[in-house]
């Protein structure tokens, strides 16, 4: 995952619907919550790197704002945590361990969807 910061998801390899990441996204969300993941994603930054933390946010297009998601890995525990927002719902799950840290910008954009 560290090769891949920087580059968005349509960059050649989707990492959120293909591969490694994507197989634990898919466990961890379910057939129901995985699929929105996708649409909330779907105008989303790159892979970017606070720390040891790599993670990603994103949108529904036109539906920012009721519609978002953030995906953490912490690489070092082999954690990931998985924010969802949808309509007045909101997830949050993490696959391993003790709650992580979050980055400032995904604690940010947590904070302002609760407002």
């Amino acid at each position: 995952m560290q090769a891949l910061v920087g580059r968005y998801p349509t960059d050649g390899v989707d990492f959120l619907r293909t591969g490694p990441m994507a197989e634990r996204l898919k466990g961890l969300l379910g057939p129901v919550n995985y699929p929105i993941l996708l649409q909330n994603m779907g105008t989303s930054g790159p892979l970017r790197k606070e720390g040891n933390l790599l993670y990603i946010t994103g949108n529904r297009p036109h539906q920012g704002g009721s519609e978002s998601a953030a995906v953490v890995l912490d690489p070092t525990r082999d954690a990931m945590h998985v924010w969802l927002q949808t309509g007045d719902e909101e997830w949050d799950v993490q696959d391993y361990g003790r709650g992580m840290g979050l980055p400032a910008e995904v604690r940010t954009m947590m904070e302002n969807a609760r407002r």
